[in-house]
């Protein structure tokens, strides 16, 4: 069965779309399927890294040509992120269907915010495959066969029932995030953590174009680090990775890393987390990693606060409204109130069940 993924990563968009695919692909991989993925050439992108895991790649290259703001955002809804394809969707549906086509693919999944209903149902009219939706936005309306949403959403069920065909097969919440293999292993040998802090990671994805991460290094400068040790990671898409790694030299235990791959390693030794509502939030959850979380993109709010709704995370709110001295009082909150702490990362755990199971059914499901 040939699938293709059509999935972009850029400095706007991140790289959290691209890797939860790559995962979602060598599961589909092992179980038989042949993975095709169809990327466009932004800024940030992540095509090679795509390619260096062994897979097909179609590169989609941008436009040179402007296209019209009617034609670029004429999409079912005005969702904010219409713009991220950076050509007319009309465009994209287009080159899409030629792959599918040309490759006679059997099932498309899409994991894309710049896509939705008019996209799809294009796609549909001329490709004859199946379609799935990653898509945690509940913000636009889609024409597809199955939607996975991996987000800790109220009423989640009920409200994507009005944006998709009665059809659609739904799958919901945090047992459907994309876990790579090195956070399941490393969960099941996970200790038990005590809410005292003696290690701290600064982890804002794989992009963090507006430097959280620079915010939460000048936060730490206010705190007493007697004894603790930090790791700070910087992804391939960060553009203060030179400045950061000067940044990281205050503190006799600090450790800089730049884009690494060592990620579930670092979480399961650590104690406390300073990052985003992206999808490394489903990580930290699985790991029991208790966190401090600022909303870098608007596409994250709904996530962070229900998460902190649900007492698995300390949500501080978005970056633009966050000041340092708000981070430096949370970090102080943690390091004062072990028994809060540690009842944050049981309820990580607890909220997360067991995302192997959910990748095999959604896996299955796709299959057949």
């Amino acid at each position: 069965m040939k699938i293709a993924i059509r999935v972009d990563a850029s400095l706007q968009i991140g790289t959290g779309h691209v890797m939860r695919c790559l995962t979602l692909a060598e599961t589909l991989q092992r179980k038989g399927a042949r993975i095709i993925f169809i990327c466009r050439e932004h800024p940030g992108h992540l095509c090679k890294h795509i390619e260096e895991k062994g897979f097909q790649l179609y590169r989609f290259p941008l436009s040179v040509q402007k296209e019209s703001n009617n034609s670029q955002i004429d999409m079912a809804n005005s969702s904010s992120c219409a713009s991220w394809l950076g050509v007319s969707w009309k465009k994209d549906a287009d080159e899409t269907i030629n792959v599918l086509l040309q490759e006679e693919i059997s099932c498309l999944i899409v994991d894309h915010f710049g896509i939705d209903a008019s996209w799809e149902r294009r796609v549909k009219n001329h490709a004859p495959a199946n379609l799935a939706v990653i898509d945690g936005q509940l913000d636009r309306p889609h024409e597809c066969d199955f939607l996975l949403d991996p987000n800790l959403t109220c009423k989640a069920a009920e409200r994507w029932k009005n944006l998709v065909p009665p059809h659609c097969k739904l799958f919901l919440g945090p047992r459907f995030a994309f876990l790579r293999p090195e956070f399941l292993e490393e969960r099941s040998r996970l200790r038990r953590r005590d809410g005292h802090v003696q290690n701290i990671l600064i982890a804002f994805g794989g992009v963090d174009k507006n430097n959280a991460t620079g915010m939460a290094l000048t936060a730490l400068k206010h705190v007493d680090l007697s004894g603790i040790v930090v790791n700070v990671v910087a992804g391939v898409g960060n553009p203060y990775m030179a400045d950061l790694e000067r940044a990281s030299r205050f503190h006799a235990k600090m450790n800089y890393h730049a884009q690494s791959f060592d990620m579930a390693k670092l979480m399961a030794v650590a104690d406390l987390c300073l990052g985003a509502g992206g999808t490394m939030a489903w990580e930290r959850c699985y790991m029991g990693l208790p966190s401090i979380m600022i909303s870098i993109a608007d596409n994250q709010i709904d996530n962070c606060r229900s998460l902190a709704r649900e007492g698995a995370a300390l949500y501080l709110g978005r970056q633009q409204e966050v000041q340092v001295r708000k981070i430096v009082g949370s970090i102080n909150f943690a390091f004062t109130n072990p028994q809060e702490l540690r009842k944050i990362g049981e309820k990580c755990i607890h909220l997360m069940g067991e995302p192997a199971s959910g990748m095999h059914e959604f896996c299955q499901a796709i299959l057949r």
